[in-house]
């Protein structure tokens, strides 16, 4: 009993060692836990403890990562160590865990999105991301602060991608309920929902003289771009499943199963096809 007592007393004074913190529904704070009213104990080892699914680098050469332990950590990438962290909803297995994050241009609004609320109690872990349980919440953040601004509230399922436009005005939004949406980020308000043949995997938006362009991308085997001002797909490009598109001044690139047969020509390749490359020519040149 001696050395039970003994090896208690140690294990705690060890835990005492680590800082706790508490998670739960606490108002206009940067913890929060929309779906149940409960408090959580998570225990903070300083640094992630599951699988990093974003990485950010700011303007100042900070880093900010997130993923499946639910938690956002700001890096200062000159030492290496943790600068800041922001805590956000916790809850029943995946509920809170973060699939992609956005930093808006001016660098004022984070933005983070993946299975942010509703209850997955009777849902299988492994398939209960791709089913509709109204868990496609997006939290936008002030960046500086950590706090919550706003709550977007349209997905049905989880959150799988995030970019802005490059002046910041729009924010649009991929998810496994086979829908991009198109956010306007001045009143937080829904400005356009894409419907898509399958999963939404990976978007950009990109503005084009006075219009933008979204590009969306995902298990359907299909690149489609769509215009904000017409409301209308105007082209289409069959790919293998889309996982990431990028954009650059001059090009359009994605990342796609055809990367495993061909990995140097396919992975980020450029579009060199007839189609694409004039595509690309007139979208972003």
């Amino acid at each position: 009993m001696r050395y039970f007592l003994i090896g208690l007393m140690l294990f705690l004074f060890g835990c005492g060692s680590k800082k706790v913190e508490p998670i739960g529904n606490v108002s206009n704070s940067s913890y929060s836990l929309s779906s149940e009213n409960k408090i959580f104990l998570k225990l903070d080892t300083g640094g992630h403890t599951a699988l990093i699914r974003d990485i950010i680098v700011t303007k100042s050469g900070d880093i900010i990562t997130t993923g499946d332990d639910k938690t956002i950590r700001v890096w200062d990438s000159k030492i290496g160590k943790e600068k800041r962290k922001i805590l956000g909803n916790i809850g029943k297995d995946f509920v809170g865990s973060i699939n992609a994050m956005a930093l808006s241009p001016d660098e004022k609004y984070l933005v983070v999105g993946g299975t942010m609320d509703g209850d997955v109690s009777k849902h299988s872990k492994a398939i209960f991301r791709y089913v509709r349980l109204k868990v496609g919440i997006i939290r936008v953040y002030d960046y500086q602060s950590g706090k919550i601004v706003k709550n977007l509230k349209s997905h049905e399922a989880s959150v799988t991608d995030l970019s802005f436009s490059e002046d910041g005005k729009y924010l649009i939004s991929a998810s496994v309920d086979k829908t991009a949406k198109i956010w306007n980020m001045k009143n937080f308000s829904l400005e356009d929902t894409i419907n898509y043949n399958g999963l939404v995997y990976s978007v950009k938006i990109t503005k084009k003289n006075n219009d933008y362009i979204a590009l969306i991308g995902g298990n359907n085997k299909e690149l489609i771009l769509y215009s904000l001002k017409g409301r209308n797909i105007f082209d289409r490009y069959q790919s293998g499943i889309i996982r990431t598109i990028s954009l650059t001044k001059k090009y359009i690139a994605i990342n796609n199963t055809l990367a495993k047969k061909h990995p140097l020509s396919h992975l980020f390749r450029r579009m060199n096809s007839p189609k694409i490359s004039n595509l690309s020519r007139n979208l972003l040149n």
